[in-house]
């Protein structure tokens, strides 16, 4: 059995990691950078996942005492890191990195990029290997990540100026996380990828930008009439796929679509030919595609008033309870929310739930999945419309109060945990919680 050392801070990372990969490896988890110096040369593992920031002794000290320890120096190490960068990138690089995973992480999607990794060891030496081309994907899809795909597209369409861009959008994404929970959602996200890459090639991009919209670029002489069968299969697979799955919210996707060089000659306008295709795809039914070149969106220039646009943005909000969003979008309304309080015009607080097995008790990636599922649920028919909340791991939640005391959110997270343990029906994971003013 392979041996896997886990180096975190955070006693919950530790634990969900443990979880998700404890039924295939041996697991040995170390709270601190000094600890794994000392430990891992005594004990040396087929492979370090090692955070990257943690107080004292960081990641990137670790790394290199462990390389300049004979006993580890081809220790392959992946780095842990709640976000990425390109200095960052280059720094896990400098360091060694075999590749890093990015934090919160979706427990099956973890699982299955560690054992990707432990295959694609096969002897290597890991201290000489490159960051590999995998640590540019979305933890949740294995798709490209969006902060790469402007420079892919570009290098794409500079060696070859014909191609195809296709924006896509899921519709009526909220309904799936309203309905059935963001585990759903997260399932239905992994569902579409699958999905596009049956329909492009290997060397096609195929990327999601972030949240429920994705891109992909078919590089070369792209026959409209070949591409046309090729986007219907899609938008039918993904329906049935959806349908086979029991989400019944109407679930489908809408694709835009533009050509290069006929549509526009660089990736800035192309994206923006595609965008308003898709736009026109959705505003007329959805679960459909829609080329840019076609006369009658091509030639559209539809100007709005303010009124009128006011009226449409606020018909897309179809929240009736508190806003559940990614954790990027989660971030900037925690800013956004934390100025205002800064500047003395709100009070807010924020709020952490947590799952916690009884003592002892481990409970399987399906038992924790429907726990973080009824507490989703749990938070959605009892806060408010103004409140905000985010999935930051497989046993945490991270809500944001406004105008709230403490004494208001006691008595909130109260309904939570009640409505939680209704559900539940006594089970073995508890919730926990702590309260802080936002400041």
């Amino acid at each position: 059995m392979k041996h896997i050392v886990i180096v975190d801070d955070d006693r919950i990372n530790l634990d969900c990691a443990s979880m998700a990969l404890g039924d295939k490896y041996k697991i040995t988890t170390l709270g601190s950078g000094k600890q794994a110096v000392q430990t891992i040369p005594n004990d040396v593992p087929d492979l370090l996942l090692l955070d990257v920031s943690m107080p004292f002794v960081d990641g990137f000290s670790v790394a290199e005492q462990l390389r300049a320890d004979p006993r580890t120096k081809d220790l392959p190490i992946v780095f842990l890191t709640v976000e990425i960068d390109m200095e960052l990138q280059e720094k896990m690089r400098a360091a060694g990195a075999l590749d890093y995973i990015l934090k919160p992480f979706v427990p099956s999607a973890f699982s299955d990029k560690i054992e990707e990794i432990l295959l694609s060891l096969g002897g290597t030496n890991a201290s000489q290997a490159p960051v590999v081309d995998s640590a540019r994907r979305d933890p949740l899809t294995g798709l490209l990540h969006g902060d790469f795909v402007t420079e892919a597209v570009i290098q794409k369409m500079g060696a070859e100026p014909k191609g195809a861009l296709l924006v896509m959008d899921i519709d009526n994404f909220k309904r799936v996380n309203e309905n059935y929970g963001t585990a759903a959602g997260d399932r239905t996200l992994q569902a579409f990828a699958d999905v596009l890459l049956r329909y492009t090639d290997r060397d096609d991009i195929a990327c999601r930008l972030g949240a429920d919209v994705f891109l992909a670029y078919i590089a070369g002489l792209v026959d409209q009439n070949s591409l046309t069968a090729r986007l219907g299969s899609l938008v039918k697979e993904f329906t049935e796929m959806m349908e086979k799955e029991g989400l019944q919210s109407a679930t489908s996707v809408s694709v835009g679509v533009a050509l290069a060089p006929f549509d526009a000659v660089d990736f800035g306008r192309l994206y923006n030919c595609a965008d308003k295709a898709l736009y026109f795809a959705k505003k007329n039914g959805k679960h459909s595609y829609q080329f840019y070149s076609q006369e009658s969106l091509a030639s559209g220039n539809e100007l709005q008033n303010l009124a009128s646009l006011n009226e449409i943005v606020k018909s897309s909000d179809m929240h009736k309870g508190v806003f559940q969003m990614d954790f990027r979008g989660f971030q900037y309304v925690y800013n956004f929310i934390r100025r205002q309080v800064e500047r003395g015009y709100i009070e807010a607080r924020t709020m952490l739930l947590t799952l916690m097995p009884d003592q002892g008790y481990l409970p399987d990636n399906n038992e924790l999945q429907k726990a973080i599922e009824i507490l989703d649920q749990a938070i959605y028919t009892t806060l408010r419309r103004g409140d905000v909340a985010t999935r930051y791991s497989a046993r945490q939640v991270i809500v944001i109060l406004p105008e709230t005391s403490e004494e208001d959110s006691k008595t909130v997270v109260g309904r939570i945990a009640t409505e939680y343990e209704k559900q539940q029906r006594g089970g073995n994971i508890h919730l926990y919680y702590e309260t802080a003013e936002l400041k």
